[in-house]
């Protein structure tokens, strides 16, 4: 059994080839192109179509959302299409899921579970993220519903990740380990609970208005 730096050791990885490009390199892929199209939103996107300004707050949404639909587009798209030749390839996509299964084997062992919730990530949500983007530019009150049920799926996927690998007792995860286990798999993954459950609750506050002063104008027909 060839000798790999993932958890568990004792987990077999046939034609494993340890990755080749540099640490910087690898982060370097990701995170250039994913600041240049954050920073383009941020510099173009300042009004909507009607030349009204976006807040802070809706600012931070639509680069959430950017972030979001490019993430999972460039880097997960990727894994669900070579999922099962990551570990002897050495192509850059291969690069970054050797590196994040250091602190996550199933993605290397390709485990149906994490594959399937990656499949309907990378696929549905990746485009509907830059969808609610163009929505939110157009003012399009259907964007609402939009975020409710990506921001439900995000949390729903990354709760699922979570409580998984808990309860296999963390078999693929080096608990304790700084970089891989409270970077990678604790600090990487956190956000797609903590900004979804705030967009569930805004859009909750929202709709429930909105749907109040419905009622009361559809009561105030009723009598004209």
């Amino acid at each position: 059994m060839a000798e790999h730096p993932f958890t568990p050791s004792t987990a077999e990885i046939p034609g494993y080839r340890p990755a080749e490009m540099p640490l910087a390199s690898i982060f370097g892929f990701y995170l250039v192109p994913l600041s240049v199209i954050c920073l383009t939103v941020l510099y173009f996107l300042t009004h909507d179509r009607l030349g009204r300004r976006f807040s802070h707050l809706e600012q931070v949404y639509l680069v959430w959302f950017t972030l979001c639909g490019f993430t999972h587009i460039y880097i997960e798209v990727p894994f669900t299409l070579g999922q099962k030749s990551i570990a002897w390839r050495t192509d850059i996509w291969a690069e970054i899921w050797k590196e994040y299964s250091k602190a996550d084997s199933r993605y290397i062992l390709a485990q149906p579970s994490t594959v399937a919730i990656e499949i309907l990530t990378a696929w549905i949500l990746g485009p509907l993220c830059l969808l609610v983007v163009w929505l939110q530019y157009q003012r399009a009150t259907t964007r609402y519903v939009l975020e409710l049920m990506i921001a439900t799926a995000h949390l729903y996927g990354t709760t699922v990740y979570y409580l998984e690998e808990h309860l296999s007792g963390y078999e693929h995860t080096p608990v304790g380990h700084s970089r891989y286990f409270y970077l990678y798999f604790i600090a990487f993954n956190s956000p797609w609970i903590i900004l979804p459950a705030l967009i569930i609750y805004k859009n909750y506050i929202i709709l429930a208005h909105s749907h109040a002063v419905f009622e009361v104008v559809s009561e105030k027909a009723k009598f004209r």
